[in-house]
């Protein structure tokens, strides 16, 4: 490793620390240049129920001043010939085929298969945000936008605080309403920034960094007795990051083979490797998918089609390589050739 790549793993474990403790505390800090440090509190359930209700009031308000909604907006970009129906079909075959993808890559173990659903599923998911990105701009002003804007906007003053106890607001509802476009753009902007922190790639590389597990390995799988507090109480970030470190601590501990070191610092391909390597196991357990031989020894297992790499995700177990056999040969392989390798 040299020295860009160890500065840079550095960098990142420092960020993985400050957001943790963020996560642990509820609240972020963000500086502006027209105020002082700001504490924004994160979102809990309760937060969410109350934005919900909130959304619900203004939708109905904004319908009752004849603003259209999203369907009445789209019949009528249909009608001028700005939208089709087409598309909308075209966008519910492409979740269809999604859902049921992702389905399948979950059953899958081989890394060659796996890899083929993967690539489908990041086209057919690249098309459909392409539709959904088309139909929002033509949208424009309608119910939903004007009613996600001003929740938006609240939620932004219900969880802006002068101190870390998050008993002071910053601003008054008066004071906030008169904020000019300029710098009530820099408070969402500043609300945006903070919030790309949490994202769910940083959650889970969190709930593998020591500096979580130190805790979470004495706190008895108990989120009352690592962060303090119900449950109930919880922000979805801190739920969220608990939830992770359940996942891979049950799921790491009941794998047959311990996943290569490097992968705790992705988080994705590890989950990959976990999904794959259970997929791997389940065929290797099932005796009318794969063949067992008896050698010095013990048993070992192959599976046909596997790489190298697919059967390191088994104890007790060889590769099938046909082809390489084929080669070895000379030529091809014929039946009692291809029974005789197993």
């Amino acid at each position: 490793m040299n020295v860009t790549d160890e500065q840079e793993r550095q960098e990142e474990k420092r960020f993985l620390r400050g957001v943790l403790n963020e996560i642990i505390a509820g609240y972020s800090v963000i500086d502006t240049k027209d105020y002082d440090s700001l504490f924004l509190k994160h979102i809990s359930n309760a937060d969410s129920a109350q934005m919900d209700a909130e959304y619900n009031k203004l939708f109905n308000k904004y319908k009752s001043q004849l603003i259209p909604t999203n369907e009445e907006k789209i019949k009528l970009c249909i009608e001028e010939g700005e939208w089709s129906e087409e598309r909308d079909v075209q966008a519910r075959d492409l979740k269809y085929s999604i859902s049921n993808e992702k389905k399948t890559l979950a059953k899958l173990g081989l890394e060659r298969d796996r890899e083929i659903f993967k690539e489908r599923i990041r086209q057919h998911q690249e098309e459909l945000d392409k539709i959904k990105l088309d139909k929002l701009l033509i949208l424009g002003c309608t119910c939903e936008s004007m009613a996600n804007r001003r929740v938006n906007e609240n939620y932004i003053l219900n969880s802006l605080y002068k101190d870390e106890k998050l008993n002071a607001h910053a601003f008054e509802r008066d004071d906030f309403d008169d904020l000019d476009t300029e710098e009530l753009n820099n408070l969402v902007s500043h609300y945006e920034d903070s919030s790309r922190k949490f994202t769910d790639i940083t959650l889970k590389k969190i709930s593998l960094s020591p500096d979580f597990l130190h805790f979470f390995n004495i706190s008895n799988d108990n989120p009352y007795t690592f962060y303090g507090q119900p449950v109930i109480r919880l922000t979805f970030y801190q739920a969220g990051l608990f939830h992770y470190g359940l996942y891979f601590k049950n799921t790491l501990t009941n794998l047959e083979v311990s996943p290569p070191e490097q992968l705790y610092e992705d988080p994705e391909a590890l989950i990959d490797w976990i999904e794959s390597s259970r997929n791997v196991q389940t065929t290797a357990g099932q005796k009318k998918e794969v063949q067992v031989k008896t050698v010095s020894g013990g048993g070992a297992t192959s599976i046909v089609g596997a790489s190298g790499k697919d059967m390191s995700k088994v104890s007790n177990a060889e590769v099938l390589n046909f082809s390489a056999a084929a080669k070895k040969k000379g030529g091809s392989l014929n039946m009692a050739d291809i029974m005789a390798m197993h």
